[in-house]
C-alpha cells in the first residue's frame, strides 16, 4: 500500500473512532440527563389526583348546586329595553351669528335580568332596569333564542321593583314560575346563588353566602340582604335563591368602593324576598297605596358591637324631612321598643309589625330617648300623595322635578335632596351649563364657603336668589361618579 493510501486509511479510522465516541457520549450522557423518553412519546395520566369517593360531602354539594341551577334556571329571564335619550346638538345659526341648540333623541339599549313568578307569565325585575323604556320591553326565556314582548303591569320606584307580563306564544301556555322563600329566615353564612344575565351573558350563575342582613344604603326604606355572589351590570333584577331554589332576594346592585369611583367586588345587595312578595301583591291589587312613615331604623344595639349583645329593639337612624315621622316628633337616635304594644326586638319584628298596617292606620311607638320613655303616635300616609309629585316646575328657564327615592339611592345620597333637569330653555341663564337629565344637588357661592342643598324647586329658586348678583356653582351628581361643580355667571 502506498504511503498516500496508508495515510487516508489512518484518517478514516480516526474519524470513525471519533464519531463513535461522540455518539456514545450523546446517548449515554445527554439523553440520560434528559430522561429515556423519546421526543415523540406522550403518556397521559389516567388516574385522578383526588378520589371523589374520599370527599363525599364536597361531591354531594357539587351535585346539589348543579341540581338547584337545573331546576331554577328555566324561571330566570333576560330583559332588554330600548330607551330614548335626549341629546343637544348645535343647530342653525341665529341672526346674531350664535349657534342655536337642537334637541334630538337617540335609542339606547339596556339589559337586565328577571324572574318568572306566576304560571301566567308575570316577571319581576328592578324598576331601574326598565325605567325610560317601558314602551319597548323584551324578555328572553331560558332555552329560547327569540325575545318576547312584555308589558309593564305596575312599578314601585320606592323599592325599585317592576312587575311585567310576558306575552304567551299560545293559548294556555304555562310558564316555569319560581316560588318565594321566607327571607326573614335567611342567616348570615347561608349559601345562595345569584342568577341572571351580566353583560347580557344569559344563564350566568354565581355562588356565595349571605354576608350581612339588613344592610341600609342612603335614603331608602329597604333593608337589603348583602351577598358575596359576584354581581355585574346586567345582574340587576335577577333572583337570589336559596338551596331549595326559592327566591329570597332580588339582586339590585353592588356597593361602591371607598373612593366612590369604582364598585367594590363581593359586596352585592338584594331586596329581601318578603319585601318583594308584599310589593307584588300590592301592585297586583292596583288599589292598595304604598305606606309611608319616613323612618330608617337599625338593630339596637348593633350585632357588630364588641360585646356581641343580641338586639333588643330598633334605633332610628334617619327621619325624612316633612314625613309623618318628623310630624310626630321622632328624632334620630330614638330607640323604638314596641309598635302598638307589640315588642320589636330587631328589624325582622319591625318589618312584620309594619306589614300588618295600611295607609291611615295609627302606629303607637314606645320610644326611649335617653333616660325618658314615652309613647309617640304616627299616622301612616300614602307615599304617592305625601312625596312631591314628579311634574316639572320651571325655575329661571330650567324645568326641574324632585328626584325619586331610587334615583337618590343610586347617587348615594344620605338625605332626601336633589332635582332632575327635564328641560332647559334657550334663553335660560343656565342654557350653556345644564341639559336634560342632569341631577342638581347643591348651589354654592363663588368662594365655596356656603353650599346649599336643594330638595324642591322652591328651595332651588331661593338658593339661586342669594347668588344671583355674584354667580356661583351648581353641584351636579351622577351615579358612581364624583360631584361635578359647574360655574355660572351673575344673573339679572
Amino acid at each position: 500500500m502506498s504511503p498516500v493510501l496508508r495515510r487516508i486509511s489512518y484518517a478514516a479510522a480516526a474519524f470513525a473512532a471519533a464519531f463513535g465516541v461522540l455518539w456514545l457520549i450523546d446517548s449515554s450522557v445527554f439523553q440520560k440527563r434528559g430522561g429515556d423518553v423519546l421526543p415523540d412519546t406522550f403518556t397521559a395520566e389516567v388516574r385522578p389526583r383526588v378520589d371523589m369517593g374520599q370527599m363525599p360531602v364536597s361531591t354531594a354539594l357539587s351535585e346539589e348546586q348543579a341540581l338547584v341551577v337545573e331546576r331554577v334556571m328555566p324561571g330566570v329571564v333576560s330583559i332588554q329595553v330600548e330607551r330614548q335619550r335626549a341629546t343637544t346638538e348645535d343647530g342653525p345659526l341665529r341672526p346674531d351669528g350664535t349657534a342655536g341648540k337642537v334637541e334630538r333623541f337617540v335609542t339606547e339599549p339596556g339589559v337586565g335580568s328577571g324572574a318568572i313568578v306566576s304560571k301566567e307569565g308575570h316577571v319581576i325585575t328592578n324598576w331601574h332596569v326598565v325605567d325610560g323604556g317601558t314602551d319597548r320591553i323584551f324578555v328572553t326565556l331560558s332555552g329560547e333564542e327569540g325575545a318576547r314582548r312584555a308589558t309593564l303591569v305596575d312599578k314601585d320606584d320606592q323599592i325599585d321593583l317592576a312587575l311585567l307580563k310576558v306575552e304567551p306564544r299560545h293559548v294556555g301556555e304555562v310558564f316555569p314560575a319560581l316560588r318565594f322563600g321566607d327571607s326573614d329566615k335567611m342567616k348570615v353564612g347561608h349559601f345562595v346563588l345569584a342568577m341572571g344575565s351580566p353583560f347580557n351573558l344569559r344563564g350566568t350563575v354565581t355562588w356565595g353566602i349571605i354576608s350581612s342582613r339588613d344592610r341600609r344604603v342612603s335614603d331608602t326604606l329597604t333593608a337589603y340582604l348583602q351577598t358575596d355572589c359576584t354581581i355585574n351590570p346586567g345582574n340587576s333584577g335577577g333572583p337570589l335563591v336559596n338551596l331549595q331554589g326559592d327566591i329570597i332576594g332580588l339582586v339590585t346592585r353592588k356597593l361602591q368602593g371607598p373612593d366612590e369611583a369604582v364598585a367594590a367586588e363581593g359586596y352585592g345587595l338584594a331586596i329581601p324576598g318578603n319585601d318583594v312578595l308584599e310589593t307584588v301583591d300590592r301592585l297586583r291589587s292596583k288599589g292598595r297605596p304604598r305606606i309611608y312613615h319616613g323612618l330608617s331604623v337599625e338593630d339596637w344595639p348593633k350585632l357588630s358591637a364588641p360585646q356581641e349583645k343580641p338586639s333588643e329593639a330598633v334605633v332610628i337612624t334617619g327621619v325624612t324631612r316633612r314625613s309623618p315621622a318628623e310630624k310626630a316628633g321622632l328624632l334620630q337616635g330614638d330607640v323604638i321598643e314596641s309598635v302598638n304594644s307589640t315588642r320589636v326586638s330587631g328589624l325582622s319584628e319591625w318589618r312584620r309589625a309594619l306589614r300588618e298596617h295600611k295607609v291611615g292606620d295609627t302606629l303607637t311607638f314606645t320610644v326611649r330617648r335617653g333616660k325618658d320613655v314615652k309613647e309617640v303616635s304616627l299616622i301612616i300616609e300614602d307615599f304617592d300623595k305625601a312625596v312631591p309629585p314628579d311634574s316639572g316646575v320651571k325655575v329661571r328657564g330650567v324645568t326641574v322635578r324632585v328626584l325619586r327615592r331610587m334615583e337618590r339611592y343610586l347617587l348615594g345620597l344620605a338625605e332626601p335632596i336633589g332635582l332632575e333637569v327635564e328641560h332647559v330653555a334657550e334663553d335660560s341663564p343656565f342654557a350653556a351649563v345644564l341639559s336634560r337629565g342632569k341631577q342638581l344637588l347643591h348651589v354654592s357661592t363663588l368662594d365655596r364657603t356656603t353650599v346649599t342643598s336643594v330638595a324642591t324647586p322652591a328651595e332651588l329658586e331661593a338658593a339661586l336668589e342669594t347668588v344671583a348678583a355674584t354667580g356661583g356653582f351648581l353641584v351636579l351628581g351622577a351615579s358612581g361618579e364624583r360631584d361635578q361643580w359647574v360655574k355660572f355667571l351673575p344673573m339679572p
